[in-house]
Order: C-alpha cells, then structure tokens, then sequence
C-alpha cells in the first residue's frame, strides 16, 4: 500500500485525473448498464479491488457521521431525496479526492470549519 501511496505522489498528473484512476482501479466509478436500444441505471461498475472499495465505503460511512461537513452534505442529499447508499458512494468519492490531495501536496489533512 505504501508503493501506491509514493506513485500517487509523484504522479504529475491533475488531481482530478488522479481521483478518477484511483476509482476505477477501487471500481467505484460510475458505469451505465446498457445494450443496444436499452439504456438502464447508473450503477457502481464493481470491477477492481474490492478490499479497498469496502475499506473505503466503510471509512466513508464513518466520516459521515463524525465529520461535520460531510455530515452536513449528507443530509442536503437526502433532504433532495438521494438514496442512502448513493449518497454514501458520494462520500467515497469526497473521501478519495481528500486522499489523493493529502498524498499529492505532501500534507496532514487539516479541518477547516466553515464558519472560519
């Protein structure tokens, strides 16, 4: 895990082209589920390493209850009528976006409230 965590910090990359390997390789990206005329839902594509999308849903249901900002963010979802998981999945992707910008900037993650 430490070798990832290196190659994401070296990676010259823009963030959010970062942000969207890392999904894809986890398999929390959004894939649509359609065949010829059929156009179906929007659903997770699952395809990668499952350990680290549950790793990272489970750290991303904890933060939403702890985390004042993702908290609140959560409740704006689902006041607009967001399913649960969806908004949950919502919070993985926040989650890494914070991630990649720790390991790129080379930085703790530091909480700024909102009202500062």
């Amino acid at each position: 895990m430490w070798q990832a965590a290196t190659a994401i910090a070296h990676w010259s990359e823009k963030r959010q082209k970062i942000v969207s390997k890392l999904q894809a390789l986890i398999g929390s990206d959004p894939r649509r589920r359609e065949s010829g005329a059929h156009k179906g839902k929007v659903k997770l594509s699952k395809r990668g390493i499952e350990a680290a999308r549950t790793a990272l849903y489970q750290a991303s249901f904890c933060s939403m209850r702890y985390d004042p900002q993702l908290r609140k963010y959560y409740d704006k979802k689902k006041a607009e009528g967001d399913h649960h998981k969806k908004v949950v999945i919502d919070l993985m992707r926040k989650n890494l976006r914070r991630i990649v910008a720790v390991l790129v900037d080379r930085k703790p993650f530091e909480f700024r409230p909102e009202n500062v």
